[in-house]
């Protein structure tokens, strides 16, 4: 449910909500309302369902929580509170806005994993781009990241899904205005993995929240994606003989290269579009022993089982896609037996965190899964329609070679987003999906993979400049020693000829 009326439903409007704090800090202290106050005097403004538990004033590089000494940022007020919507939550939340040079902008900012603590070089990364920035814990403390807190705690689930990021929202947004006497515009979210995911379900669910939407390797859907990792675990544990070592995979990943690795024009050791590498692994079969040169029939089905996904075993439905060719070197971890007990499976839909993953069956504890938390806590069936009705703009970002959260999930989300547009939402072209060559999850990679994801929504909203293409780039001990371009989807870059490490030598083309 991601209409306008579903936002009235779910939650009061932004809007109406932020005034009502307004007109309660002018009522309970009049002389405020002429002079705006400081930031220590926020401290004093009745939030309802809420407790201011920090208002100061802080001058630039001074220290601020979890940030290495002298951490670079402007001056700025830092607020603290916990939001209480319902009184089983207990959301604790920051908002720090620059005292000088302010953008005049909102950033709300996601928060990755099981969230349990507040991003706080995300807020301060935010401050010195101008910004008042909000973030959040999603309604639970565990600085481990642990999903633990799920058992038992049903409220807590919620906040975590959906009502924190929100509820995050509205606060943020009231005291930007009670502090600097006008609202924010634009209004701006961003976040990553499962920070990505809250973005997603920001524009379906509270489509007027935010202008813009800027959703990094999204989790489009935990409890499927935790399936398709488990599909994974139990591919290389089934047997002794299905597992495959670090050279193994090594092996795996040189004979992908070597097939695919030239058909974008250039060898660079990065597949452009993986999805135009038709690889067999049936090429390195043993034809006896297994030796190092080799990979076992057990080992070629695991193989085979990673690179597909899991399908329901009745319907034949792909229930998430597996990982992409080239991502070879980060699956390791997906053998690590412990990550298999601390899924959402063991947290949310058994709420046992001593569950065996070997009893995992992937039809009926899909299914079940889906019964308890697909509507509230995944978001895999877009409907942007409101969002584009209110003029938002969804920029998607994705690695090809993350493997925490298999790439393919993000093209499901972009195809079947563009396909449920009406006529007036197409119109209003509200999503842009950019997919990076060799990136893993979040940044990071074989490939360049540090762009402005952030700086080209700006554009796409404020100067109305869709983006079509996006420079990337890579960068050893503050050096750049490499550029590459980006090409919104479904064009992918070309090489033209000239130094392969620049982007000026590429250019986008469709398929």
């Amino acid at each position: 449910m991601s209409s306008a009326h579903s936002q009235e439903k779910r939650g009061e409007s932004v809007s109406a909500r932020g005034a009502g704090w307004i007109m309660a800090l002018a009522c309970c202290h009049p002389a405020w309302a002429a002079v705006l106050p400081t930031c220590t005097q926020l401290a004093a403004l009745h939030v309802p369902s809420a407790i201011i538990t920090r208002a100061v004033a802080l001058p630039a590089r001074a220290a601020l929580p979890k940030l290495p000494h002298r951490t670079a940022h402007p001056a700025l007020c830092r607020i603290a509170a916990t939001l209480q919507p319902v009184p089983e939550s207990h959301i604790r939340i920051e908002v720090w806005m620059p005292l000088t040079h302010w953008n005049g902008k909102f950033l709300g900012l996601g928060t990755g994993g099981w969230g349990g603590q507040i991003p706080y070089e995300d807020l301060a990364r935010a401050l010195r781009r101008g910004y008042a920035a909000a973030a959040s814990d999603t309604g639970h403390e565990d600085p481990t990241g642990s999903g633990e807190f799920a058992i038992g705690h049903p409220e807590q689930v919620i906040d975590f899904s959906y009502r924190a990021i929100h509820e995050m929202t509205i606060a943020g947004k009231a005291l930007v205005r009670a502090f600097y006497g006008r609202s924010a515009q634009p209004n701006y979210f961003e976040g990553c993995s499962s920070g990505g995911r809250e973005a997603l379900i920001e524009a379906q669910r509270y489509p007027l929240d935010y202008n813009g939407i800027l959703a990094r390797s999204p989790d489009t859907s935990i409890t499927h994606e935790d399936a398709n990792d488990l599909w994974a675990t139990l591919a290389l544990t089934r047997t002794p003989e299905s597992a495959l070592s670090r050279a193994d995979f090594q092996l795996l990943h040189h004979a992908v290269l070597a097939q695919c690795d030239a058909l974008d024009g250039v060898r660079d050791g990065v597949l452009e579009n993986p999805l135009s590498c038709h690889f067999d692994p049936q090429v390195l079969r043993c034809a006896g022993l297994k030796n190092p040169e080799c990979l076992s029939d057990a080992q070629l089905e695991a193989v085979r089982a990673i690179y597909s996904g899991p399908r329901h075993p009745l319907t034949g439905e792909l229930i998430f896609p597996g990982f992409e060719p080239g991502s070879e070197l980060g699956w390791s971890h997906l053998a690590d037996e412990t990550e298999a007990t601390t899924t959402s499976y063991s947290y949310l839909v058994f709420q046992d965190h001593g569950w065996d993953f070997h009893q995992f069956d992937l039809g009926r504890d899909v299914e079940q899964a889906d019964a308890l938390f697909d509507d509230s806590l995944n978001a895999g069936h877009p409907d942007l329609n409101a969002f584009a009705g209110a003029g938002g703009k969804l920029l998607m970002t994705h690695g090809w070679n993350d493997t925490a959260i298999p790439p393919r999930g993000s093209l499901q989300y972009y195809e079947l987003a563009r396909a449920g547009l009406d006529d007036s939402g197409a119109a209003a072209d509200p999503v842009r999906l950019f997919m990076v060559p060799g990136m893993f999850h979040c940044g990071g990679g074989d490939g360049p993979s540090e762009f402005d994801g952030l700086g080209a929504l700006e554009r796409w909203f404020e100067d109305h400049e869709p983006p079509e293409q996006l420079a990337a780039s890579r960068t050893i001990h503050g050096k750049v020693v490499a550029t590459h371009l980006l090409c919104a989807w479904p064009a992918t870059a070309r090489y033209q000829g000239g130094s392969t490490d620049d982007a000026t030598h590429y250019s986008c083309e469709a398929p």
